[in-house]
């Protein structure tokens, strides 16, 4: 997906390796030089709950697309 510049979701049962494989590519994409972005949905659920009530929700996808 790095060549093709497309986002990785990695769905799966707990403790299957999600997270270490979500680290261990965004390693690899910010050695290669590029931005990444790597976190969990529940937490960007939080951000954009936060940016909405801040009253900021306009520019939130701007900030999360940058990478």
């Amino acid at each position: 997906c790095l060549e093709r510049k497309q986002n990785a979701i990695f769905l799966a049962a707990p403790s299957v390796g999600k997270t270490h494989l979500a680290i261990s590519l965004a390693i690899a994409v910010a050695q290669s030089g590029r931005r990444c972005y790597c976190g969990a949905l529940a937490d960007l659920m939080t951000s954009l709950e936060e940016a909405k009530t801040a009253g900021k929700l306009g520019r939130r996808p701007k900030i999360l697309s940058y990478p």
